[in-house]
């Protein structure tokens, strides 16, 4: 996504966060995104890094979660019900074209956020979501 970012805050009770990638982009920008993933590449290499094992040990999950909250880049408040216009029902990466944001969010505990080693922690939630920032 070409106006991904990465974001972070600190606070207390467990609101520390770093997230990185596209949240709600615009139209055009949304549509050249299901565009790509509709070429095979571009699915195959977003499902590659979503499902990378270090990648889920960080974000979770490379599929939507059953009870609906937030996981990987998917979260059911930000996904559609049905397939996006002009795409077919039984896509094979359906699944990341209901997407309508391309993010992935890493909470921290105040506990962590306390710790001597939480800015070399942090490091390494970064290079993990690099791929979310362009």
């Amino acid at each position: 996504p070409s106006d991904a970012q990465k974001s972070h805050s600190l606070q207390p009770d467990g609101k520390s966060i770093v997230a990185a990638g596209s949240w709600c982009p615009a139209r055009n920008e949304l549509a050249n995104i299901r565009a790509n993933l509709q070429r095979q590449a571009g699915a195959d290499r977003l499902r590659q890094t979503i499902s990378d094992p270090e990648f889920v040990s960080y974000f979770g999950e490379p599929h939507p979660a059953k009870d609906g909250s937030r996981q990987n880049i998917f979260g059911a408040d930000d996904e559609l019900k049905v397939a996006p216009k002009g795409v077919d029902k039984s896509h094979r990466d359906l699944d990341l074209l209901k997407c309508r944001s391309f993010a992935v969010v890493h909470r921290f505990t105040d506990t962590e956020v306390l710790q001597d080693d939480f800015a070399e922690k942090v490091g390494q939630v970064v290079q993990i979501m690099r791929p979310f920032v362009h």
